[in-house]
């Protein structure tokens, strides 16, 4: 995980939003000190409210559950085809997570030892990079596609759908692999493919590591004379990974059910299983389960990434089954509060949810303390993320502009590694050569929510120029593509002009500054009443005049269908442009038509001769 400045300002983040809602409320009660957001709804069916008080945990169950939990990611990550990139996630979501004095001092050896396994896995620090960003960009598209106009979301004119955003599935299960084959980019799939899968001696290693894990569960449950249903047997982790795996969920309750005494004592059952039944859309059994989660959990993690990511799903389901407006406020509040404690500042995406969310009861409350409050919280996350992502589209801008550092291969690196490394060389070479300018989808859709925001918490200039400052850090661009950065810095879309496409039948040529991965060409040739329309076209190659100015910088696009297109005489040929489709921008149109020429003198040929 992350350590840095952003993480300071998360805690900050966190302690504000507690702050405010407790001042609120107090407010609201005449000055009467209460507890944040009574958690009514959760003691109506049965279930202990406050899960992280530090008095409310059993080391010794926990230090079973954790055990439990690291046996079955051994048999997940064994299993799983892609088990680099879940390895990976797997060491993110334990390394320095852990609160030991929630759980035995025996078991952080164990830990230890599992981490150590598991770091032996882990991909390629590129690889890993590039994981995220693909993580982060399938995200925003699935939140940009489900999610309304921001400004118009803000007239308080309906309800958020928050069940819409929950089940759109931007926090995915655990194996985010599947997200590879959406990442709309010109990236060879080797470039994360490759390697993903483990080894025969990686398998086996994995395998010894949980038959340890499994022999020091059992030899524990038995000293401290714990219940035997404590301990899970390898054949029932092997039948739950594959559950895990099934990407049906009626299938998976149908076995989760068949199997609860098995698995009951263990909370990532009943994280499963709320997940499961929140697709199945069995809302009332989604948040019992959730609230199951929240008794068996024991405050065994720092950051339980498990019960946020469930969280969404639990609001979801909220929205779905309370109709009491004020019950179903205060929950979501708690819930949120829960989202906001659990969660990194790079956890943007599972943010951006607790700021509709923060919107959503915003607008329901009758309590006019509470309004402005919830709106403000609202407004702090997502200036928290943009932040963060907006210093990361800085550091992506400075990588574009830099020349590639090879990955060398440490030393003691078997040949297999040393293959992987100098393939992931080759096509990191191959992949700057067609690289337009990044722009960070997640940055735009954060940018999208927090303005609107500004606006409707009514912010001062100090704070918009605080937010400029964020967007533009002392003058620097935020984008390297013009027509974002225009229209994020000024408000204005810089336009391409006409002049600078050119065509030569081959190729077209426009600058890289002006392109987003969402671009549109197309090249329609007239000739009588026949027309040939090519709108096949990708990036061949991106020529750098100047390697210390992006401005300068042409991409040459080539198309399969037109290359094998004869062209002759008296034909019109016309190129449209449009830059970025995510935004208004009319087509820039260039015309040409044919004239005859000679090759050498002899072959007859034709040339483009421009129109306008």
């Amino acid at each position: 995980m992350r350590r840095s400045l952003l993480s300071v300002l998360a805690l900050s983040l966190v302690s504000y939003v507690f702050f405010c809602t407790v001042r609120a409320e107090d407010n609201a009660s005449g000055g009467e000190k209460t507890e944040p957001v009574p958690d009514t709804l959760a003691e109506d069916l049965g279930f202990q409210t406050e899960v992280y008080s530090q008095d409310s945990f059993d080391p010794d169950r926990n230090t079973v559950n954790l055990l439990n939990h690291m046996i079955v990611l051994s048999e997940e990550i064994e299993q799983s085809p892609n088990g680099r990139l879940l390895a990976e996630e797997v060491y993110s979501s334990l390394h320095e997570n852990i609160r030991f004095e929630a759980v035995d001092a025996s078991v952080k050896a164990q830990l230890d030892g599992f981490l150590e396994t598991i770091g032996s896995l882990r991909m390629l620090a590129g690889k890993k990079d590039k994981a995220e960003e693909i993580l982060r960009h399938n995200q925003a598209l699935v939140l940009d596609a489900v999610v309304d106009e921001p400004v118009a979301l803000l007239t308080y004119a309906r309800p958020f759908d928050l069940i819409d955003i929950a089940a759109s599935g931007f926090n995915g299960p655990l194996d985010s692999s599947q997200l590879y084959t959406a990442f709309e980019n010109q990236v060879d799939p080797y470039y994360l493919q490759e390697g993903m899968a483990l080894r025969k001696e990686e398998h086996q290693l994995l395998s010894e590591k949980r038959n340890e894990l499994i022999q020091y569960r059992n030899d524990f449950i038995k000293s401290r004379n714990l219940p035997a249903e404590y301990a899970i047997g390898e054949e029932a982790v092997n039948l739950y990974a594959e559950c895990r795996n099934n990407r049906n969920a009626s299938q998976r309750i149908q076995f989760l059910e068949e199997n609860r005494d098995t698995w009951s004592q263990y909370p990532g059952y009943w994280a499963l299983y709320a997940q499961s039944c929140f697709e199945a859309e069995e809302y009332k059994k989604c948040l019992d389960s959730v609230y199951r989660y929240e008794q068996l959990s024991g405050h065994v993690y720092i950051k339980d990434h498990v019960y946020a990511e469930l969280i969404p799903s639990a609001i979801g389901a909220l929205m779905e089954t309370v109709s009491v407006t004020d019950r179903r406020v205060k929950e979501i509040a708690r819930l949120n509060e829960q989202l906001i404690r659990n969660t990194e500042t790079e956890d943007w995406a599972l943010r951006y949810f607790a700021a509709h969310a923060y919107l959503e009861i915003s607008r329901a409350s009758d309590n006019p303390y509470l309004k402005p409050v919830y709106l403000n919280n609202a407004y702090v996350i997502m200036k928290s993320a943009v932040t963060y992502l907006a210093e990361e589209q800085r550091n992506s801008n400075r990588a574009y502009m830099q020349e590639i550092v090879p990955v060398l291969a440490p030393s003691g690196a078997s040949a297999a590694e040393k293959k992987e490394i100098r393939d992931y060389n080759r096509l990191l070479k191959e992949d700057r050569k067609t690289a337009l300018p990044p722009v960070s989808k997640a940055l735009l859709v954060s940018v999208d929510l927090l303005n609107p925001l500004m606006e409707k918490t009514g912010a001062d200039e100090k704070e918009k120029q605080s937010v400029n400052e964020i967007l533009h850090k002392s003058g620097q661009p935020l984008f390297l593509n013009a027509v974002y950065e225009g229209l994020y810095k000024d408000g204005l879309i810089a336009q391409l002009s006409g002049d600078a496409v050119t065509f030569d039948k081959k190729k077209v040529s426009v600058p890289a500054e002006y392109l987003s991965g969402d671009y549109a060409i197309t090249v329609t040739v007239h000739h009588g009443d026949l027309k040939y329309i090519f709108n096949d076209w990708t990036v061949d190659e991106i020529v750098r005049e100047n390697t210390d100015d992006s401005s300068t910088f042409t991409a040459r696009l080539t198309s399969k269908d037109n290359s094998h297109f004869r062209y002759g005489e008296n034909m019109q040929v016309t190129v449209e442009v449009i830059p970025v489709t995510a935004v208004e921008y009319e087509p820039v149109t260039v015309i040409y038509r044919t004239v005859p020429s000679k090759i050498f003198f002899f072959f007859d040929s034709v040339n483009l001769e421009l129109i306008n």
